[in-house]
């Protein structure tokens, strides 16, 4: 299986890229962690585009990947103001995309589409549970767990979500999100704090950031949040098996976009 296959492979195993979807459920968050959601975050959500370069980062040259976008835009979902959040995955060997709709008010999940090379996965939230459902080449599959309030339903609107917070030295912030596969499915505690401060080079410039650590049962990603806006410069995340290799997402060249 070719490198890129593989990748893919990863991206589309479980539903919300989150490990250990059915025991794990992650450790103890500190006392001063806030909640990363609440009607005053949701507030301050606003629509907007943002585009990244993707690479894999290992031993050598970086290997361009292909380009993630994620979009927020003003939606109805059933009657609901909603906003519809849209990630993007444009891999050279495939194309991954997905779909979440949540209510603009507090931000509670609503409805959530996935399509991935040879499966498809639907999810619907309802107030006492959340029900996913798996087709695909192997046939269809049903998983139900039970949610939560205040529930976060993806990683990528985390990292809004990040950016919102009033992120400093010393900061802690916490979140629960479901972590679903075909065979198994969980909820999982996130546990997030700012471990430094860095500048990164990206191609519309230099940005000092604040470096924040998303810890997921033993598993950690990286976070390079802009000082100035909140917005997430770069992301990196450890590829599952393969020893000091990471998945860069860069903020492109205008990246930032209305």
């Amino acid at each position: 299986m070719s490198l890129m296959l593989r990748l893919t492979g990863l991206a589309a195993a479980a539903v919300l890229l989150v490990p250990g979807a059915g025991a794990a459920q992650g450790g103890s968050a500190p006392a001063d962690a806030q909640s990363i959601v609440s009607p005053a975050i949701a507030a301050r959500l606003t629509p907007g585009k943002r585009v990244y370069v993707t690479r894999l980062m290992s031993d050598g040259a970086p290997q361009p990947l292909g380009l993630r976008t994620i979009e927020v835009r003003a939606a109805t979902y059933h009657g609901t103001e909603a906003w519809s959040i849209v990630d993007t995955r444009q891999l050279q060997a495939a194309t991954l995309a997905e779909t979440l709709y949540v209510a603009r008010s507090d931000l509670t999940p609503l409805h959530r589409v996935a399509h991935f090379p040879g499966q498809d996965i639907d999810a619907t939230f309802a107030s006492d549970s959340i029900r996913t459902t798996f087709s695909g080449d192997s046939g269809t599959k049903v998983v139900a767990i039970q949610n939560e309030r205040g529930i976060v339903a993806s990683l990528y609107l985390l990292q809004f979500l990040v950016g919102l917070n009033q992120v400093h030295v010393g900061w802690h912030g916490s979140a629960r999100l479901p972590a679903v596969s075909p065979g198994e499915g969980g909820v999982v505690s996130v546990n997030l704090s700012t471990i430094g401060e860095e500048t990164v080079r990206a191609p519309d410039g230099d940005f000092p950031c604040w470096v924040v650590a998303v810890d997921i049962g033993k598993g950690r990603q990286r976070l390079w949040v802009r000082k100035t806006d909140g917005v997430v410069v770069r992301e990196r995340v450890p590829v599952i098996g393969m020893q000091s290799t990471e998945v860069e997402n860069l903020l492109a060249q205008h990246g930032v976009q209305p």
